[in-house]
């Protein structure tokens, strides 16, 4: 979690963390200044993902917009700042190194899931759907 706050302090984004309703977390230029706003009711994990995936917003989206927020989640650029999250907790390589490793040890599917997704302090889901991506789309 310090590395992805250390990032956002270099590029000048203020974080808070906060109990939010409806959403995980967004991103907001208001008065010259950025912000990003992480639901504090998450779990850690959950918690850090929205970090990547807001920190993807500021880096590839801020000229198209000066809000992000998750509630529209179908959305392009949401699933494109998933997947940029995704990459940066949970790089190619590592996983398909870690995932090649464990298949030959005597652990189940779910197993594995668990111990990559604490490995890479993801949740389990994350893993799963990033699993899929490098597995199933030939990366």
């Amino acid at each position: 979690m310090r590395v992805l706050l250390g990032e956002f302090r270099k590029r000048g984004v203020r974080v808070y963390f906060a109990p939010l309703k409806y959403c995980s977390g967004a991103l907001r230029y208001s008065r010259g200044v950025w912000f990003c706003v992480v639901n504090s009711l998450k779990p850690v994990v959950h918690q850090r993902f929205t970090l990547a995936h807001e920190l993807y917003h500021f880096d590839h989206h801020r000229h198209l917009s000066n809000l992000f927020t998750d509630y529209a989640t179908s959305s392009e650029l949401e699933r494109e700042a998933n997947r940029g999250a995704a990459e940066l907790l949970m790089p190619l390589d590592q996983v398909r190194a870690f995932w090649v490793a464990l298949s030959g040890l005597p652990y189940s599917y779910d197993d594995r899931i668990s111990i990559l997704a604490r490995g890479f302090m993801v949740s389990r889901e994350a893993m799963r759907i990033r699993l899929k991506e490098i597995f199933c789309e030939g990366r």
